[in-house]
């Protein structure tokens, strides 16, 4: 590196590197106190600390200056949130051991409020995850300890210190997917580690100097131009620490971002060098002379009509040498079946799709360019899942009939905003709701009897809509309904367990109130009490206040007056 890094500023935070000598140090102090003469700006020496670094990191030796009583000594000090010491070796640990704590004691205040798991996560999400986000970007990864220690705190907190009713795995995909979006926090560091290939292609920075000394000066066009089988290559030359964890995190992007759903559309932007997927005698491929010709992606090799190029005039395209012009024909050949192979494996008809020049560039260049909020779409890159909730085969076999998993997973999510209400129907959905069948299944009951009925067994199903008290308390919601709103509304075991679809106006407050009609069911079943109309109307009139309340703190009076024009009626005795 030809350059040198001696003042790092941000804010009122400063930090100055020196040569260890006394006139270096003097030299810094009397500028310092020059500038304080016309600015009026001081140095609070109480919390100025001189560390030893480098080869003299074990040094003692102190330089008194006349004016200036500093803190000679310091084995360690903090600098924008970090915590370093001389001890470079355990950073990692260091700090994470000393934010942790304070982790478990914040995580131990919000225990005592009363929060269902879905309000839980938004606190995880909110409050504590933050709270490590500058580590997470900062240092190298956590060890696997670090991470296991903090996902076991925030889970048992998200489930009371219960066990975990769904897989962690499903709890952190999105609503449409059966999940409650808590963060994947292996995904999201990885997320955040990439996020630095961004800043390698902004404007210059210092730090970047940094990252050229230690990876040398043409690691960013590569990273960017080759494909998966590079980084491995890359890696097997570096000894940093964070810079492996990047260039690792950026691998596990990549190979997210080949089995997206995009990569159809895109895959005139696929990388032929490097490439895993484009391989000759089983060997990626990487022609130097033709790299160096601006050769970079799959449609290099395709005309304006999306056909393979014909030798001569690829040649002619990019200005190739007519050297060794045999070897070359020979190596283009083997590419491009090597690449004919690949697009047929994925089912990707190149015809269909004319090449554009002007807009093709490599596709994991372009993910990162067109994308403001970069980490976010990388996060969501990695943590795609194809899995599925175990119950989805079960409402199927129990209501004899398919569904779109994605729409009824949605349905409470997206009419309200009550955690109590999106909390009732995930269990639901989820089948571990606490009724007696469920709980003698898990040996906590001897027996499964309905507490209204007293004769039936007490299935999600029995005691939400066919148990005989429950039966009669929707045939009347019914008919108040007609008589009220002149709207016809059939409740039946597919819209009361699943919802109502699809969500148009009017059925979104139907569903709103089928949520609110199975959230009195339950409380009575909680109070063994059984339900009345007249009850469940009371109870619907209170979540209404509730709805509208939400929509005033989140300005939506309008659209929730509209929504409920038609159906205010039914409030009414």
């Amino acid at each position: 590196m030809n350059k040198e890094h001696k003042l790092s500023q941000y804010a009122d935070d400063t930090s100055l590197t020196l040569d260890g000598s006394q006139e270096s140090l003097f030299a810094a102090l009397d500028t310092i106190e020059y500038f304080s003469k016309f600015s009026g700006l001081k140095i609070n020496a109480s919390k100025t600390k001189i560390v030893w670094i480098g080869s003299k990191r074990f040094s003692k030796e102190v330089f008194h200056h006349s004016r200036w009583k500093l803190d000679w000594g310091a084995t360690s000090f903090n600098l924008l949130g970090i915590h370093f010491t001389t001890d470079l070796e355990n950073i990692v640990d260091i700090n994470y051991n000393l934010q942790l704590p304070k982790i478990k004691a914040l995580i131990k205040q919000w225990k005592r409020r009363i929060l269902t798991p879905i309000g839980r996560i938004t606190v995880v999400k909110t409050f504590i995850i933050p709270k490590l986000n500058h580590l997470f970007i900062s240092l190298p990864t956590p060890t696997k300890n670090v991470i296991s220690s903090l996902n076991k705190d925030i889970f048992e907190f998200i489930w009371k210190s219960r066990s975990d009713k769904i897989k962690r795995l499903l709890v952190t995909q999105d609503y449409l997917s059966g999940g409650l979006k808590m963060i994947n926090i292996d995904h999201f560091i990885t997320a955040l580690k990439s996020s630095w290939i961004k800043r390698l292609t902004q404007k210059q920075k210092p730090w970047m100097d940094l990252f050229f000394a230690i990876n040398g000066n043409d690691v960013v066009d590569r990273l960017f131009h080759f494909g998966d089988c590079f980084i491995p290559q890359c890696l097997l030359q570096k000894n940093n620490t964070f810079w492996q964890n990047v260039l690792n995190s950026w691998l596990e992007v990549m190979k997210g971002l080949k089995l997206s759903r995009n990569i159809k559309k895109q895959f005139l932007n696929i990388p032929v060098w490097y490439n895993s997927d484009i391989t000759v005698n089983n060997h990626y491929v990487f022609i130097k002379l033709w790299y160096q010709k601006g050769i970079r992606v799959i449609g290099d090799f395709l005309d304006e009509n999306g056909c393979f190029l014909k030798y001569y005039s690829f040649f002619e395209r990019f200005h190739l040498l007519q050297e060794n012009v045999h070897v070359q024909i020979m190596q283009y050949n083997s590419v491009v079946t090597s690449i004919s192979k690949y697009l047929r494996a994925m089912s990707i008809d190149r015809f269909l799709e004319k090449r554009n020049f002007d807009t093709c560039m490599p596709f994991y260049y372009e993910t990162l360019l067109c994308n403001e909020k970069c980490t976010k779409i990388l996060y969501s890159v990695l943590n795609t899942n194809s899995i599925k909730p175990t119950t989805v085969l079960k409402w199927i076999s129990k209501l004899n009939c398919n569904f779109d998993i994605q729409e009824v997973f949605k349905i409470c999510f997206k009419v309200t905003d009550d955690t109590s209400v999106q909390w009732l129907q995930f269990r639901i959905l989820h089948r571990f709701l606490p009724v007696s069948y469920y709980l003698k299944k898990i040996n906590i009951k001897a027996d499964d009897c309905c507490a209204f009925c007293k004769k039936e067994s007490e299935t999600i199903e029995h005691v939400f809509l066919f148990c005989k008290d429950v039966l009669l308390l929707w045939n009347t919601l019914s008919q108040h309904i007609f008589r009220t709103t002149d709207i016809r509304v059939c409740f039946n075991i597919n819209n009361v367990m699943l919802g109502d679809l699809p969500l148009s106006k009017h059925n979104k407050v139907v569903n709103l109130i089928i949520l609110w009609t199975k959230q009195f069911i339950f409380l009575c079943l909680m109070q063994k009490k059984i339900p009345v109309f007249t009850a469940l109307l009371c109870h619907i009139r209170i979540r209404y206040k509730v709805e509208k309340h939400i929509s005033i703190q989140k300005n939506k009076t309008s659209s929730f007056s509209t929504m409920w024009s038609v159906w205010k009626t039914v409030l009414d005795v």
